[in-house]
């Protein structure tokens, strides 16, 4: 047969009680690397692991003195509440965790947006000021060269309106051919047009000088006949 002492520490005593109280650490555990919820489920295991090694051991004389006394209630509720209320605080400090995480996400996310929205209307402020300011230049260079001045426009490559500037330049160079054509034409019509009297006068002098010879031709001829 076992002796008193072998059955006595297979048996529960009331020593052995609080040690369900560290049956926590498998709670803190879960909110830990497992989902929020599941916090509830890890504390009723343990509830459940608890009564029934309350229930099914064997019990020493001391707890089943205990178990019958008026302090059987606290001693069972005890570690039983413990294991509800840890769960609730940490399923409530593991989610307002959570929270504050989402919330500080977010925030960074609306910053994040924030800074790019001023980065845009930055870029948009300067790109609408240099297409402004190339817009003053091309109306310049255009008015410049339509009045027949020497100008250029000279944009920056990375400039919006480079290839309009290039394209006004071409503008203004076919312009400023022209009016030198125009030019050349004029001293060419005028140089014609002098010619044309050069001509003129030298045809009527001729006949003058042709006329003037008949006549002196035909004084002569008037006395013998």
């Amino acid at each position: 047969m076992p002796s008193t002492e072998s059955m006595s520490s297979a048996s529960l005593d009331v020593s052995e009680l609080p040690t369900f109280d560290l049956l926590v650490i498998s709670e803190l555990i879960a909110a830990s690397l497992l989902p929020t919820r599941s916090i509830f489920v890890v504390a009723f295991s343990n509830i459940l692991f608890i009564v029934g090694m309350i229930v099914l051991m064997p019990h020493t004389a001391a707890l089943d003195m205990l178990l019958h006394s008026s302090m059987a209630y606290d001693a069972i509720s005890q570690p039983i509440i413990l294991q509800v209320v840890i769960a609730a605080i940490t399923y409530m400090w593991v989610s307002s965790a959570l929270r504050a995480a989402v919330r500080a996400d977010r925030a960074e996310e609306i910053a994040a947006l924030q800074q790019s929205k001023a980065l845009l209307q930055e870029r948009e402020i300067e790109q609408k000021h240099l297409i402004e300011t190339g817009v003053n230049e091309l109306l310049q260079g255009l008015t410049q060269g339509v009045n027949g001045k020497e100008t250029a426009i000279n944009l920056r490559q990375d400039h919006v309106l480079w290839k309009v500037g290039n394209a006004v330049n071409l503008l203004i160079i076919r312009l400023r051919r022209t009016r030198q054509i125009d030019q050349e034409n004029q001293q060419l019509r005028a140089q014609i047009a002098q010619m044309r009297e050069k001509l003129l006068e030298a045809k009527i002098g001729g006949l003058q000088d042709t006329q003037d010879a008949l006549k002196q031709k035909r004084g002569y001829s008037s006395p013998g006949f």
